[in-house]
């Protein structure tokens, strides 16, 4: 997957030309959403992948649960939970453990980070990661951002750098609700 620098740029002015409103900062990050995108798989010893992927949280209190298949050329899936809390109304500490399946091999996932409403319309992301499959462990670093044009509707993207891959995720994210900690 190319990056061209004259999309980036459009999409830069996209999101500011969509107005960073007076208020400062927005409500809290929600767990009840559906994200449907392009995925990007770079793996280390084979050659690149592209395809789409659909994701699923629902949350309750602190406590959220997720899921994930991505149609490659080779099946991803993964389901898991997860707690977050702790920072306030505008950020999150998240922790989650997932069953993760890349096709020839599966294993466990475990992943720690931050979601942080910077500004009303603008969440960023990022994530220590660990998998442990079959046959190979691997450790990465997940970092993204979510725009959001309404409350029920965003773009967004995350790039994760990894041991034995890197991938890329595009994609319009669907929010059902606000955020879980009020329910």
């Amino acid at each position: 997957m190319n990056w061209n620098p004259r999309l980036l740029l459009a999409l830069a002015l996209l999101l500011l030309g969509s107005g960073i409103t007076g208020r400062a900062l927005a409500a809290e990050p929600s767990y009840r959403f559906v994200d449907l995108g392009v995925y990007h798989l770079d793996p280390d010893v084979s050659s690149s992948d592209d395809g789409a992927f659909l994701a699923g949280s629902f949350g309750i209190k602190n406590f959220h649960f997720f899921g994930e298949y991505a149609n490659l050329d080779r099946t991803l899936w993964e389901a898991g939970a997860g707690w977050h809390g702790l920072f306030g109304e505008k950020a999150d500490l998240i922790f989650q453990v997932s069953w993760f399946d890349v096709g020839v091999e599966n294993g466990l996932k475990l992943k720690g980070g931050a979601r942080w409403m910077v500004l009303e319309k603008l969440e960023i992301n990022g994530y220590l990661v660990y998998t442990d499959l079959d046959l190979t462990s691997t450790n990465g670093i997940d970092v993204g951002a979510v725009w959001l044009f309404a409350r029920w509707f965003g773009l967004g993207g995350n790039y994760q750098w990894g041991d034995e891959a890197n991938t890329a995720r595009l994609y319009a994210r669907f929010n059902f609700g606000g955020g879980s900690k009020k329910q």
